[in-house]
């Protein structure tokens, strides 16, 4: 077989999602799918009113959510126009259970093939997929505890296709108004490329606390902090707000410091509309030099 020449970089997805630390691969596993939590900066941990993407977030959250069943789609758009097309589900069993299904495709650059001999073989676009199922259990009232399992896989060249496994484990307190939750994500399998060499996941521990109450008849309001401590020593820390009106009509606003981790520093708006239980939902990123223009738009049904 002719030996395959790269003319430019491979930049797997955008810089934004690429991984912050030389021993790491797989950044854009923390891309995120939901508009809801893409406009409040990422916060959503400890988050139960939304519970469509729990496989991407915090399963431990399902058992505590005022709705029985969530489902829905995402596409996203980046910076350098690379797209993400994200899917997922959320239900509650009973009182104290709760199960989650998601799943994404990343389309990423696309680049020039050569021969050895300098033809130009044709082009090859890079991709990446991330599938994860998850349980919670509300072990009592006010405690639950939750696991994701996934799987990810990257196409960065015809003959190289890397994939590693990784689960999410997380506890959740709730009690009234208020929310907390902590825990670990992405602890997985080494990442190998064809000369054998070895990368880590973007694993990280997360700790995060929320405030949600309805405020008289027609308004709610709902505000998060997370912190997010990645085992490479890199650190960041959401904040997001949202505020509804009626039940129908909602805005939403954050920032995310992300200094040096796989996800760069921004600032975060959005709008979100719900009528007979189903949600349009849009975020736009800014305030970046990465993630500049990206945005976000989804459907989803609740009941």
């Amino acid at each position: 077989m002719k030996k395959r020449i790269v003319t430019i970089a491979i930049a797997v997805m955008s810089a934004a999602v690429s991984a912050g630390a030389q021993n790491e691969a797989f950044g854009w596993m923390c891309q995120e799918n939901d508009p809801v939590a893409s406009a409040m900066a990422g916060a959503s941990l400890a988050s139960s009113s939304n519970i469509v993407y729990s496989a991407f977030h915090n399963p431990a959250a399902i058992p505590f959510a005022p709705d029985r069943l969530g489902a829905g789609a995402s596409y996203s758009m980046t910076g350098n126009g690379s797209g993400l097309v994200g899917a997922g589900a959320g239900f509650k069993v009973g009182k104290r259970v709760g199960l989650t299904v998601a799943g994404n495709y990343n389309m990423g650059a696309e680049y020039d093939v050569f021969d050895e001999y300098g033809n130009r073989n044709g082009s090859f676009k890079t991709s990446s997929m991330l599938f994860s199922a998850g349980l919670g259990i509300k072990i009592i009232d006010m405690l639950s505890v939750g696991a994701n399992f996934k799987y990810a896989v990257e196409r960065l060249q015809p003959d190289d296709n890397p994939g590693a496994f990784a689960a999410d484990v997380y506890a959740m307190f709730k009690w009234n108004v208020l929310g907390v939750s902590a825990g670990v994500s992405n602890l997985g399998t080494d990442v190998r490329d064809l000369g054998g060499n070895k990368f880590s996941l973007p694993s990280s521990g997360h700790v995060a606390v929320n405030y949600a109450q309805d405020v008289a008849a027609k308004h709610y309001v709902e505000a998060e902090i997370d912190a997010d401590c990645y085992f490479s020593g890199r650190f960041a820390m959401a904040l997001g707000a949202q505020y509804g009106f009626n039940d129908m009509v909602f805005v939403r606003a954050g920032y995310r410091y992300g200094g040096k981790s796989v996800i760069p520093s921004y600032a975060s708006a959005g709008l979100g509309v719900k009528f007979f239980g189903v949600h349009l939902d849009a975020s736009y990123l800014f305030a970046s030099e990465v993630l500049k223009n990206a945005f976000s738009v989804g459907l989803s049904y609740t009941f």
